[in-house]
């Protein structure tokens, strides 16, 4: 049975408790109502408040058991067991990486950090060392590197202590591996066939040593006289930077081989006595891997995925080449999946280096909406599918029906494709509920971009509305009855935005975004509008009857709306139209009370 010991506000020893048992606590709920207070000042910003209320928590020391104190004298026994703490991390990103972790042979146990932004991994080190107290630094970054490969982020160097302490949580979902559950509670042995965490060996072997010996040679110089505090010195380094006392046994008994074998073993095999040292200088991340890793992953890629970003969504998105499938978004499950396949073929990255190959230029930019009005056929300029489609509309107006029906659909392209144009009129179909108002409009879209509809309320001053302007072809707002004045203000200020300055959900900074979308509207009330004097944006129509259920010949309606705009159609209402819309719009004003 596993035991570690437990804290209360980080020195007061409250004894030794099984593992498993806090692992049970934090999983079925025993500390939720003060780590949901945690998160609850975590969402609004408040981590002072935060930190306060986790100083209140227990905390257990994975690593080893203690008599009063976390010091060296006061261990009464040390647990083969290495405790990561990956914080601040995003919380979209916690799902892929509690799912990596869960897949990893050593992982013991996972559970999400009490201020919900980190996650804690207990492991299980599978290393060629003894593991002991003396070993501990060592093993510890061992495992470290290993998962922040696995993971492609670091761990927070600050738990390479034996008596680490690791507070208690809240996690439904905590992790707890059935391999290692046995173990755990005493009632088995540890897995046997783990395959070993090994150090860093080739290519990074060399150029570790390389540094070392840079380092080396700036206090010494291998002359006579001095060889013997030469070898020394630099094996001290390389055991500082992490490289296996085998790999430096083997370069200097090649690269100083006017010296002695003996004294060479001597010098190499003392520096490796202090393993305490071990591993303990921080590498400098190296910039890149070098052009050939990036290709390896650019050609893997082109070999089995179609990739492009889609500067509409701001997404990347994926078609398989074996199965013909249509494109799809870029997911974690699926970067995860290819970052295995590339392991198994032999190109060691992380799932970071894949999703930078992804993430840039390698996948070109696609527009879904200037891609479906240029592969359109010809408008033969005589046909007149818009009127067309006008027909399956009785309303109590139908030549300007039909008048406004055509400019505002050539509007809509304008807008869709050509980012200095602006739709700013709102098409508003009014009449009894039921009549097909919301499905009429929501069939006007192509197949091909019915993603890219939006059909439901709106609040004009949220973020999320403004991005929608970018991110959609046609809004929809269903039921516009009930406005007031002031709503209807925010929203005529909303449809004649031209651009949208926002800042997108966990992006570093605010992006200027092309407007793209056109406005529709239903109502059932057909007294919507407040103001006389400004409601030239919204072209509003009484329909008697809707047919909805016809077929609509998408390719030809829009290959004219796109053959008249190309023509120089004044799809926009000029001055001399504002008293037609007025005069129009006249039955939809609200009554003034008496």
């Amino acid at each position: 049975m596993i035991k570690v010991t437990v804290f209360a506000r980080f020195r007061t020893c409250m004894g030794d408790v099984d593992l498993i048992d806090i692992l049970s606590d934090i999983r079925n709920g025993k500390y939720a109502a003060s780590v949901n207070r945690i998160r609850v000042y975590m969402d609004k910003e408040n981590s002072e408040a935060a930190d306060q209320l986790k100083k209140g928590l227990p905390a257990v020391t994975i690593s080893a058991t203690y008599r009063g104190k976390r010091l060296a004298e006061c261990m009464t026994a040390y647990n083969p067991l290495i405790i990561l703490d990956f914080d601040k991390q995003k919380k979209a990103d916690l799902p892929r990486l509690l799912g990596l972790v869960r897949e990893a042979a050593y992982t013991v146990a996972c559970w999400v950090s009490p201020r919900g932004h980190g996650l804690k991994v207990i492991v299980y080190p599978a290393v060629g060392l003894d593991l002991t107290p003396q070993n501990h630094l060592a093993v510890y970054n061992l495992v470290k590197d290993w998962y922040g490969r696995l993971l492609g982020v670091e761990a927070d160097t600050s738990g390479s202590d034996v008596g680490r302490l690791c507070l208690v949580s809240y996690d439904p979902q905590l992790y707890l591996s059935p391999r290692f559950e046995p173990w755990l509670k005493g009632e088995g042995a540890l897995p046997d066939d783990l395959p070993p965490i090994k150090a860093i060996t080739g290519k990074d072997v060399m150029q570790l040593i390389s540094s070392a010996r840079k380092r080396t040679t700036r206090k010494f110089a291998y002359t006579e006289g001095n060889r013997n505090n030469f070898v020394h010195l630099f094996a001290a380094n390389c055991n500082r930077l992490g490289v296996v006392k085998e790999e430096v046994l083997k370069y200097a008994c090649k690269n100083f081989a006017d010296l002695p074998a003996e004294e060479c073993l001597q010098a190499v095999g003392s520096a490796y006595t202090h393993t305490e040292e071990h591993d303990t200088v921080k590498r400098t991340p190296r910039s890149s891997r070098g052009d050939g890793f990036v290709v390896q992953i650019q050609e893997f890629l082109a070999a089995n995925f179609k990739l492009r970003r889609n500067i509409v969504r701001r997404i990347v998105e994926y078609r398989s080449l074996t199965k013909h499938d249509a494109f799809q978004q870029v997911t974690d499950y699926w970067e995860n999946s290819v970052w295995c396949a590339l392991q198994k073929a032999g190109v060691f990255c992380r799932v970071s280096d894949l999703r930078a190959v992804i993430q840039s230029d390698f996948s070109p930019e696609y527009n879904p909406f200037l891609s479906y009005f240029e592969n359109l056929p010809a408008w033969d300029g005589e046909t007149d599918p818009i009127g067309q489609l006008a027909a399956t509309v009785d309303t109590t107006c139908p030549e300007y029906w039909v008048k406004c029906l055509k400019k505002w659909l050539v509007a809509v392209v304008a807008c869709a494709i050509n980012e200095r144009k602006a739709n700013h009129t709102v098409l508003l179909l009014s009449g009894a509920q039921g009549l097909g108002k919301t499905t009429w409009l929501r069939n006007l879209v192509p197949p091909v971009l019915r993603n890219y509809v939006y059909s439901g309320n709106l609040d004009p001053t949220a973020k999320d509305s403004s991005l929608l302007m970018s991110d959609c072809f046609l809004i929809i707002l269903d039921e516009l009855s009930g406005q007031s004045r002031v709503e209807l203000n925010q929203l005529k200020a909303l449809i004649t935005k031209d651009s949208i300055l926002e800042r997108r959900p966990y992006a570093r900074n605010a992006e200027t975004f092309v407007r793209r979308a056109s406005f529709a509207a239903t109502v059932n009330d057909s007294q919507i509008l407040t103001d006389r004097t400004g409601s030239r944006r919204f072209l509003c129509f009484e329909t008697l009857r809707i047919d909805y259920t016809s077929g609509i010949d998408h390719a030809a309606i829009y290959a004219q709306a796109l053959g008249l705009y190309k023509q120089g159609f004044r799809y926009w209402f000029a001055d001399k139209d504002i008293t037609e819309i007025n005069e129009n719009n006249e039955p939809f004003q609200q009554s003034s009370p008496v």
